[in-house]
């Protein structure tokens, strides 16, 4: 596993944690105060959908990875002696 790999891996993480996060703030009462209802709906269905997206991804690079490990390890090894 590269530093680049463990990278995005932590920015997917995060996004998809941050994404319930902002449609609990959109969600909000007062929101409806300063914003047209018609944006709110938008906007939150734009994070729902970015926040499925970067899910679905993140579980796809941790299936692949896992299909790269299961590889790795029924490989036979080869020990050199001198």
């Amino acid at each position: 596993m590269t530093w680049k790999s463990i990278y995005t891996d932590g920015i997917l993480v995060t996004l998809s944690a941050m994404a319930p996060s902002a449609m609990g703030i959109l969600s909000l009462d007062d929101a409806y105060k300063y914003v047209d209802p018609k944006v709110l709906f938008m906007s939150k269905l734009l994070i729902a959908a970015f926040g499925a997206g970067v899910g679905a991804l993140l579980h796809f690079r941790n299936v692949q990875y896992a299909k790269y490990a299961k590889d790795q390890a029924s490989e036979p090894t080869v020990t050199v002696t001198k």
